[in-house]
């Protein structure tokens, strides 16, 4: 664990990735629920709203280029300016796993192969695991990069447009599957299989994804993340590092659910 000294060094540095690295090498060190390995992990963003006065005033792209701020949407917050948070948890313990902050609000879709890598850097992806996603991140190239670049199971919620069965008959194998001797058609045609037996049945995966969500919901509302008053990148991500940082720590003191968390902090 870090002493408050080297804490205190840090966080005066300007590199914001430094903030990352301290806030997730911290949360590693802490005794969460003890498991033997992560089976799934749950992905999800929101968006990060800066606490501006726009005193009725409209802000362009062109006012904003000089800022580390850009405008975005969201069907939560309309029309905001800020940034857009991308966060992965494990399901069995409530920990943090990686954080990603985007300026602007890229769509959820564009952010799933970057999040995987990150967490195949941090040698937490691993095979067969299971990423639970909404509609948001649907999109056959992501289905196909879980496959075939990372052996997962990407259980995407699915939209209306493709339908099941036309989703499922445009997930091929990759190129080097046809390759005589190749190794990796077993785990290529199991983790279909796998996949194909769970996408009709994802409907009963959402309240297992609903967990995130009151991850976000406790963040915005009981640690004060819904408006930030920041206005650089900096100390933008620094206070959002610092919030992710002290809500695993209280899940990490024996308080795994968030719903306990949540009857604490209202304990009258």
């Amino acid at each position: 664990m870090l002493s408050l000294k080297q804490i205190r060094e840090i966080y005066h540095r300007h590199d914001e990735s430094k903030y990352l690295e301290l806030s997730l090498k911290t949360l590693n060190k802490m005794q969460f629920n003890k498991i033997r390995k992560i089976r799934t992990i749950i992905l999800d963003s929101t968006s990060i709203t800066l606490d501006l006065k726009f005193n009725g005033k409209f802000l362009s792209h062109q006012m904003l280029l000089t800022k580390d701020y850009k405008r975005c949407y969201s069907t939560n917050e309309k029309h905001y300016a800020g940034f857009k948070m991308t966060l992965a948890i494990d399901y069995d313990t409530c920990k943090p796993l990686s954080i990603m902050i985007h300026t602007g609000c890229p769509n959820d879709a564009r952010v799933f192969d970057d999040m995987l890598s990150e967490l195949k850097r941090r040698n937490i992806l691993k095979k067969w695991q299971l990423i639970l996603c909404d509609r948001g991140f649907q999109s056959l190239e992501n289905y196909l990069t879980g496959i075939n670049k990372y052996k997962i199971i990407p259980l995407l919620f699915p939209k209306k447009k493709p339908s099941l069965i036309t989703l499922i008959e445009r997930i091929q194998n990759p190129i080097d599957y046809y390759e005589e001797n190749h190794k990796g058609k077993e785990i290529y045609n199991k983790l279909k299989q796998r996949l194909f037996e769970l996408l009709p049945k994802w409907e009963e995966y959402r309240r297992k994804r609903w967990k995130i969500e009151e991850f976000f919901k406790f963040l915005k509302g009981e640690l004060k993340l819904k408006k930030i008053h920041a206005y650089t990148k900096r100390s933008v991500f620094k206070h959002i590092y610092l919030n992710v940082l002290l809500l695993g720590m209280m899940i990490s003191t024996g308080y795994r659910k968030i719903e306990a968390i949540s009857k604490l902090v209202n304990f009258t």
